[in-house]
């Protein structure tokens, strides 16, 4: 049970960090500061730091928690995952 919880911590804090990147990303498209291959570069490392990290996660659970408790860990969302409508320049 202390390695499920240890990964979900690692998990909800490798999100919270790539969730403020992308946050940051936003502010400064918003105030125009970025060109749109700076945007685009910029959100797609966002997305690759993303995916990496929920497969080093998953990866992690696979390794060192028992079938029953991996297969828990993996029915939890992912991290990193906003919900929809939590992006500030999405639509409702």
């Amino acid at each position: 049970m202390s390695e499920e919880l240890d990964l979900w911590r690692l998990a909800a804090g490798l999100g919270r960090f790539l969730l403020g990147m992308r946050h940051r990303i936003y502010d400064e498209v918003s105030r125009g500061e970025l060109s749109e291959v700076e945007i685009s570069t910029l959100l797609n490392v966002n997305r690759e730091l993303l995916v990496a990290n929920q497969s080093l996660v998953s990866a992690l659970a696979d390794a060192l928690l028992n079938m029953d408790s991996a297969r828990d860990f993996a029915s939890i969302p992912a991290a990193g995952q906003e919900p929809v409508g939590d992006n500030p320049n999405s639509s409702p």
